[in-house]
């Protein structure tokens, strides 16, 4: 037996062992901020005040920016220990530190960060220690076609689909407050471009080439380009690419930002999403989310090929690819943006189709629907 798998039944045993306390609900991150469990703990503070909110992060600096003081932030084996002393326990990765067998008195509900649209867990490596179906009572999916998919991936039961909305995109639908700010923060009129993360960005590092269609000796003529238009480009740097010198030089109609810079601001990622007017992304299933605003969408695919042979696209992509713009060049991407109200009217009526099938709840009341399940003790 690997020391891994010790670890991991004799876990399993200490959490049979302990009480459970219906008022406590604990939320592991994995290391990156995990906004579907930020979105639903905030709407539980706020709604749901009998109870006891712990939440399991390494990153307590920024956990302090997003949640309120109420919320006692966790770490390390003591952390551990409101783990096995709660009646729920979110998740939104698969395989996390303290991970355990999931038991009948303790409800482990995994909530993803995302329906599937790149090849990941058996579908991805046939070779996992647990099995997944093992971890989990029950598993978040948006609609009975994204449950398919997921089950595809990670071979999961059917007792434990739970159709439901994601919390984060609770956070789309956002108030007068918070629109203001973000429009005096970045623009009152912006695209947002979120692109996913690569696996190649830093061994492309020296070809400069670290980014879907610019690269440093390209971005100062969009931005020129961009001129005429009446949006600002608002690029959405992923974490663990903010380190290249010519993302941090001020432009006229581009801003790159990190989450780090909304954390000071105030703004959550899903709060700037609500605000935009169009989306780019590529290989991401923000996409998905964003059918909820019936915006224009576009799609980069300059490099489609290199990174189906080398991450994997599922059927999930696809369907995605149907309800927006695919350009492949800065020019294309111009002209899309220069043409924003016939790309919406071009693409609304797919837009509907796709989103009723990605997405069965179409409202702001996802987290309320959780929350209802565990106050009236319907798990």
């Amino acid at each position: 037996m690997s020391k891994d798998k010790f670890y991991y039944y004799l876990r399993s045993v200490l959490n049979f062992l302990f009480f459970k306390n219906k008022k406590c609900v604990f939320f592991y991150d994995l290391g990156l901020i995990s906004f579907n469990e930020i979105a639903l703990i905030r709407y539980m503070n706020k709604e749901c005040t009998n109870y006891k909110l712990f939440f399991y992060t390494n990153r307590k600096k920024e956990a302090q920016k997003l949640l309120p003081d109420s919320v006692k932030i966790v770490s390390g084996k003591i952390g551990f220990l409101y783990q096995l002393i709660s009646k729920f326990v979110f998740v939104e990765q698969n395989c996390h530190k303290w991970i355990c067998k999931s038991i009948k008195k303790q409800i482990v509900i995994q909530l993803w960060h995302g329906l599937p649209v790149k090849k990941v867990g058996f579908l991805n490596n046939k070779s996992r220690v647990l099995k997944y179906s093992d971890l989990y009572s029950y598993v978040l999916a948006p609609s009975e076609y994204g449950w398919q998919i997921m089950k595809e991936c990670f071979c999961y039961l059917e007792q434990q689909k739970l159709i439901l909305g994601s919390p984060r995109n609770d956070d789309l639908f956002v108030d007068d407050n918070i629109s203001d700010n973000i429009k005096k923060r970045y623009s009152k009129k912006y695209i947002l471009w979120m692109p996913t993360f690569r696996n190649n960005y830093i061994s492309l590092a020296k070809s400069k080439k670290i980014f879907p269609l610019i690269n440093e000796n390209n971005i100062s003529e969009l931005d020129d380009l961009l001129s005429g238009t009446d949006y600002k480009l608002v690029i959405k740097l992923h974490s663990l690419n903010q380190k290249y010198k010519w993302f941090h030089v001020e432009y006229k109609n581009i801003m790159f930002i990190t989450n780090d810079d909304l954390y000071e601001d105030g703004i959550l990622p899903y709060n700037l999403i609500g605000c935009s007017s169009a989306l780019i992304t590529d290989y991401s299933s923000v996409a998905i989310d964003y059918l909820y605003l019936k915006k224009p969408i576009m799609f980069t695919i300059d490099d489609i090929d290199e990174f189906s042979d080398k991450r994997g696209l599922l059927r999930t992509y696809d369907e995605i690819r149907k309800v927006g713009a695919s350009v492949s060049n800065i020019y294309e991407l111009v002209d899309k943006i220069y043409n924003l109200k016939s790309l919406k009217s071009e693409y609304d009526e797919i837009q509907k189709v796709i989103s009723k099938e990605f997405n069965c709840f179409q409202d702001d009341k996802n987290c309320e629907r959780i929350c209802e399940l565990i106050i009236n003790d319907e798990l």
